[in-house]
């Protein structure tokens, strides 16, 4: 319990009250995407995101705070592209998988406002395997930390056509407590 004392002319008291907190995967209190498909969207947080779903085509914008259950990704196709902007990503209690980036999708970190990002609880914050394509740049973070993540970013096969199609600026790759 929390106690909360208060005084006033000759008396003193003091309230004590227990506080629960909820899983923000099971809040209704928060809005929730449930979609498995997206784009040419923009997500705005507070924003629980409930299961995996997939960035088509088009520009898919992230601003704000978002909850993720466990195991959920999201996955980038070919011709589409992940702006994330002033976001912060977490787990709502276990890992959630994290950003897929197949070849041919982009993913745009940077800050927004002052407000820098935050990628934390994922097992691979973000992954590029057998990325062929000479889209560039591939991933492009500036003003990003990653966070208590099992793998920050895990580039696998990677058939480089291109000079810099990963750029890194002013990022932090840590494992505390904030």
């Amino acid at each position: 319990p929390i106690g909360f004392t208060y005084a006033t002319a000759n008396c003193t008291q003091t309230i004590y009250h227990g506080i629960s907190v909820d899983n923000c995967c099971t809040s209704t209190l928060l809005p929730s995407f449930v979609g498995t498909s997206t784009s040419n969207a923009g997500f705005a947080g507070p924003l629980r995101l409930l299961n995996s779903f997939t960035i088509t085509s088009g520009t898919a914008f992230f601003n704000g705070e978002f909850m993720l259950a466990p195991n959920v990704s999201i996955t980038v196709e070919q011709g589409a592209q992940m702006n994330v902007i002033g976001a912060h990503f977490y787990a709502c209690t276990d890992m959630w998988n994290g950003i897929v980036v197949n070849s041919g999708g982009k993913v745009l970190m940077q800050q927004y406002n002052g407000v820098d990002n935050l990628i934390e609880d994922a097992i691979t914050a973000v992954a590029i395997h057998s990325y062929t394509n000479s889209t560039v740049p591939v991933l492009d973070v500036s003003n990003t930390i990653f966070n208590k993540n099992y793998i920050d970013v895990d580039i696998k096969n990677y058939t480089q056509t291109t000079a810099d199609p990963f750029r890194f600026a002013s990022t932090i790759f840590s494992c505390r407590n904030y």
